[in-house]
């Protein structure tokens, strides 16, 4: 067997999009593969036929998105003419669309809209449903301009904006996105026969999520207006297209939705009310009529919606709830694992599949479910979802899997004092010889409400094989156990930070092999938080990696894009109102006790987590005598480790590795 290098994640291929055919007769999907040399992603199309080998559609890499037009073709968007391309780099909306046939032949050409759009759905013959990012100020300019006025237009608003941003609204970037300051996510209706172009979105309307019924006649979206400062609560909204009228299904000020779907005639819908664990609470699902009334909670309780197990593996996005019949299908996070469950309509839950692992994305046709999962800590595959459990139906990654050293988890579980039972791993180190003794790393998941499982991650099966202990667990704060558990709204720093000291207590007592004296610590996100919080409150630690990290949440509030409720939502109090209680939980206020050599890792574009977070941490320990470092990617945003572009994945992980070498395994 191999050893993992790390750059091997540079070979795996990643799924996303699985979508049956309208007919169920095949499913396609996006198969995703990092390209070094271009430093970029080159995303295929892929067809699953049951019965059949995978057959790849595409070779040019350019498919980020795809809808099946009817069952024997496929239409993606593409900038793939030189003209097309010259109008985008004029500053134009600007998007062409290709069909692909599936019975052979190069995919063509069939039309364009003037709006940088992606297709989401066919609703009639002729007639698709766009999802587009309008510009409100770059419309409002261009109003009535053609010709040689228009390209002036163009030209002015293009060298203002490389040179000075205003912000006039809140949230005023995004994560990935950019500046989104007077920006909105709309809905359009296209028709390719006459070239109508219909908005079914009202101008300041910012969709969410949106879905698209075309035995229905139907789409259902979800989102909200707003002119200065959008609200983390959103509303639902029909549109009919049989009548071509909008109405409201759920006002907007009640709900935090994260999920919609027509179900039998009327809309589910998965959202918290704000109830009794406030912001962080799990969504309850919900069923609406139609033509809108109170919405009744559904008799069920799955643990979390959607996938909350983390990987840097993967790439790219699926469905993780789909109404079908009088059935709805969901991803759920229960017990370290993400499951597949499906709900009646009487809200009776089943588990469909119960394993550990993954599944992270699916798709049901006439009841035949497929779906991509990471399984037995290996890469995504495709698998048909049989009444006798998963059958794997692709082999993207097998032979990389099966040629390499991949370390299974052994599990570490210990009972707090508030009793609740903490789940936690232990990677041992590759060709482990319990004679000798070995460094460790404890790596802390992001979130707080995610968590890790029994699933592939790439940086930590590189750790194990360069033979490094990594344990890693899901303390309080976490996700897939319950709103009870996951709930340390007010008390960050505090009961998490002491399940991490006693897990680690507990690998060190299990593993006498792993030497006290060489551990070291990493997370990104809230682990970034967590591990700038670790350095200034133990010793333990020989040094530290703090990734995308948050410092202070008195200089957070109102620069990142969780929105004007995210401090208060977990920290129970507001910078204008308890600014002590702010600053308490803020790793910054013991930086002055640190004495752990700690690399930091930020992005310049990181919108999440700003890059003053890092800053500050740096130069407040570096003050102080310590040892630090601090790489500021450029480019890049709080997405690095898992979508950045390649070559500065690999730095990144470079640089990460060495810091640890270095502190951790000195005699190298």
């Amino acid at each position: 067997m191999q050893a993992i290098e790390l750059k091997d994640f540079l070979s795996f291929y990643a799924l996303s999009d699985l979508a049956w055919a309208p007919d169920g007769h095949a499913a396609a999907l996006i198969a995703h593969r990092a390209n070094e040399e271009k430093n970029g992603y080159d995303s295929n199309l892929w067809l699953y036929t049951p019965g059949q080998p995978m057959r790849q559609l595409t070779s040019q890499g350019d498919v980020k998105s795809f809808i099946w037009d009817g069952s024997d073709a496929l239409l993606f968007p593409a900038q793939r003419d030189a003209a097309d391309q010259a109008l985008r780099a004029s500053g134009e909306e600007h998007t062409a669309f290709y069909r692909l046939r599936l019975c052979g032949g190069e995919a063509a050409r069939v039309f364009s809209v003037p709006l940088n759009a992606a297709v989401i759905g066919k609703l009639a013959p002729n007639t698709y449903v766009l999802k587009a990012r309008k510009d409100l100020e770059k419309e409002a300019r261009l109003q009535n301009l053609t010709g040689e006025a228009r390209r002036q237009a163009l030209k002015d608003l293009a060298f203002e904006r490389q040179h000075f941003t205003v912000f006039d609204e809140y949230p005023f970037w995004f994560n990935g996105s950019g500046v989104i300051n007077k920006t909105r996510v709309g809905l359009f209706l296209f028709n390719s026969a006459t070239q109508a172009l219909t908005p079914i979105t009202t101008p300041l309307f910012d969709v969410e999520g949106v879905k698209v019924c075309p035995d229905d006649g139907v789409v259902v979206y979800h989102g909200g207006d707003f002119e200065t400062c959008r609200d983390f609560r959103t509303g639902i909204r029909l549109y009919d297209f049989a009548t071509g009228k909008t109405s409201q299904v759920v006002p907007q000020s009640i709900y935090r939705i994260r999920q919609v779907d027509y179900w039998a005639g009327q809309v589910v819908f998965a959202g918290t009310d704000m109830g009794e664990y406030d912001y962080s609470q799990t969504p309850d699902l919900w069923r609406v009529p139609a033509q809108g009334g109170q919405p009744v909670r559904l008799g069920c309780s799955a643990l979390s919606i959607g996938n909350p197990v983390g990987s840097d593996a993967r790439y790219g996005g699926g469905a993780c709830f789909k109404a079908e019949g009088d059935t709805l299908y969901l991803i759920s996070g229960q017990e370290d694992s993400a499951r597949l469950v499906r709900v009646d309509l009487k809200g009776q839950l089943t588990p469909i599949w119960e394993g550990d692992g993954s599944i992270d994305l699916f798709d049901v046709c006439r009841g035949r479910l497929v779906c991509v999962a990471m399984l037995d800590m290996r890469l995504q595959e495709v698998y048909s979802i049989e009444a006798d459990g998963l059958r794997q139906v692709s082999a993207f990654n097998r032979d990389w899997c099966d040629s390499h050293e991949i370390i299974q988890p052994e599990q570490v579980r210990f009972t707090d004092p508030d009793g609740f039972e903490i789940h936690g791993f232990v990677l041992k180190p590759a060709h482990f010889d319990p004679s000798k003794t070995y460094p460790g790393i404890l790596d802390i998941h992001g979130g707080p409400r995610l968590c890790y499982g029994p699933v592939y991650y790439h940086e930590m099966q590189v750790w194990a094989n360069k033979g490094y202990f990594v344990f890693f667990a899901n303390p309080r704060g976490s996700d897939a156990r319950g709103d009870e558990f996951a709930f340390i709204r007010g008390k960050y720093g505090t009961v998490e930070y002491q399940n991490l000291m006693d897990f680690t207590d507990c690998v060190l007592a299990k593993y006498p092999q792993l030497d006290a004296s060489r551990l070291g610590v990493t997370g990104g996100s809230y682990g970034g938080f967590m591990t700038n919080w670790i350095i200034g409150h133990t010793h333990r630690f020989a040094c530290a990696a703090s990734q995308r990290s948050i410092s202070n949440f008195v200089s957070m509030e109102g620069t990142s894009d969780c929105g004007r409720t995210f401090v208060d939502g977990h920290l129970g109090a507001h910078t204008t109102q308890d600014v002590a209680k702010v600053w308490a939980q803020s790793p910054l206020s013991a930086a002055d006790q640190c004495t752990t050599p700690t690399l930091f890792i930020h992005s310049e574009e990181d919108y999440r987590c700003w890059k003053v977070e890092g800053l500050q941490m740096f130069n407040a320990i570096r003050s102080h005598g310590v040892d630090a470092r601090l790489c500021l990617f450029k480019g890049e945003n709080h997405e690095l480790s898992r979508g950045g572009k390649p070559k500065n994945r690999v730095k990144r992980l470079e640089e990460i590795t060495r810091w640890m070498d270095h502190y951790l395994c000195p005699e190298h």
